[in-house]
């Protein structure tokens, strides 16, 4: 039985785990680690010299001294451990309080309003754990994008007539029907009691933060799981569609194919749609909506997941989407742009850091502390495209950019990344964490 209590053990638990994505959440909540951590990574650079010293001490000598910086590094890190387990029990302790409220704040992200636990550990750590406990009672997955894509590949690459329509969900987060999730979450047995009351008091912290009666908290990680779980009935209802031959909705982006019957409306598939979607308080974006015919007598195109699909004569071409395209332009703007600034404080970091960000863009790299070994970038991302002229196009745009750089070692480094390059030749380049916070920096404002 799973173990959805807000103790101790599964606090640390959650510590471990978000460590180990590389997000250090001592350096971030718990300021009286940071001397103890420091000693410790000292420690270690004390046992890791000592094979410089071997040669200078006896081998006994040499273990007593061994054994006692190991003796001292196990103090400190019992030491550490005790200390980080009274900061999380005096966590589980608020959190369990039947006096606890979630502390958010609110900011702008992408023109639209986005929410974090701010500073507030006992409000990280509830959330993080009914995340967890949302994810393994309700086993909510996202949707493969790649293995979408090459459905949809295969599925328009043939000249027999369909119907094609793509949709999404407009504000999907922020008009959910909060009231009605609550009431499905309540009549179900699986969530344990005081994860619902917390979820009650995140929907009623967001309410007041919003001055709103609908919505979950974008930004915050329980909302997606809670709309995966209140969408499913979406999915159920589209899937109920006659003649469909195919749906795919990831997150609040939606494609659905339907055979072309003879006498046939397409506008009725459109409407039952909608219908589906307004059955649950929620409404298509129609600037969004877009439908094709697909019969073999002309092309169509649309974006979705980041890509453009070009089909309707049996062959499918697939690009980067207009909107990624300028994403990227948009990040090498603001890489140029900070390099222009920094320059002014530290010349030489500011090059350096120029040329890590175009190297990062250009080309693809492990995603820090990850298990699985997941490669993200140029190529990683976008694998399906079959057409490089987008990556041509940022590769000019990259160039103008390189051509108003006055130092020449600079500008020749620049004139060697090329996304087309990156792309063809899978170029992999390897960056610590904090190379990754720094070449990052202010690009979660692009869009």
């Amino acid at each position: 039985m799973l173990d959805q209590s807000f103790s101790t053990e599964n606090f640390r638990k959650i510590f471990d785990y978000e460590n180990r994505k590389g997000v250090f959440l001592e350096g971030r909540y718990f300021d009286s680690l940071a001397d103890i951590t420091h000693q410790i990574k000292h420690q270690h650079s004390l046992i890791k010299g000592l094979k410089n010293e071997s040669s200078l001490l006896s081998d006994q000598e040499c273990f007593e001294k061994k054994e006692s910086l190991n003796l001292q590094m196990e103090g400190l890190k019992k030491q550490k451990e005790k200390i980080l387990t009274e900061h999380l029990e005096v966590l589980s302790e608020k959190v369990q309080d039947r006096s606890f409220q979630f502390s958010l704040k609110n900011g702008r992200v992408n023109s639209k309003t986005v929410y974090k636990a701010h500073h507030d550990p006992a409000s990280y750590f509830a959330l993080k754990q009914i995340q967890y406990n949302l994810r393994k009672l309700f086993k909510v997955k996202q949707s493969n994008r790649y293995q979408i894509i090459c459905q949809l590949r295969e599925l328009l690459s043939d000249k027999i007539p369909k119907f094609v329509i793509r949709t999404d969900i407009k504000s999907c987060y922020e008009s959910i029907p909060s009231k009605k999730l609550l009431g499905f979450l309540n009549k179900g047995t699986l969530l344990s009691f005081h994860s619902k009351v917390l979820i009650k008091k995140l929907i009623s912290e967001y309410k007041l933060l919003s001055s709103g009666d609908l919505g979950l908290p974008r930004g915050i990680g329980v909302s997606a799981y809670l709309a995966e779980i209140y969408l499913r009935e979406l999915d159920y209802k589209i899937k109920k569609i006659p003649n469909i031959l195919y749906y795919a909705r990831y997150v609040d982006d939606i494609v659905v194919i339907f055979k072309k019957i003879p006498n046939e409306n397409f506008d009725d598939q459109l409407n039952l749609i909608r219908k589906s979607f307004s059955e649950l308080e929620l409404t298509a974006n129609e600037d969004k909506t877009c439908d094709f015919e697909v019969d073999g007598s002309k092309n169509h195109q649309f974006e979705y997941l980041g890509y453009k699909l070009m089909f309707g004569n049996g062959n499918v071409q697939i690009a980067l989407a207009n909107k990624k395209v300028q994403k990227y332009k948009a990040q090498i703007d603001l890489a140029f742009k900070l390099y222009e600034k920094q320059r002014l404080v530290n010349e030489i970091r500011a090059r350096r850091l120029l040329e890590k960000r175009v190297k990062f863009l250009t080309g693809n790299t492990n995603l820090v502390n990850n298990k699985k070994h997941v490669r993200t970038g140029i190529y990683f991302s976008n694998s399906l495209i079959t057409t490089s002229q987008p990556l041509k196009t940022l590769d000019t745009h990259l160039s103008q950019k390189t051509r108003l750089i006055e130092h020449e070692r600079l500008k020749r480094r620049l004139e060697s990344f090329s996304f087309v390059k990156g792309f063809d030749e899978k170029t992999f380049h390897t960056f610590s964490i904090q190379d990754l916070t720094l070449i990052t920096e202010g690009w979660n404002s692009v869009s």
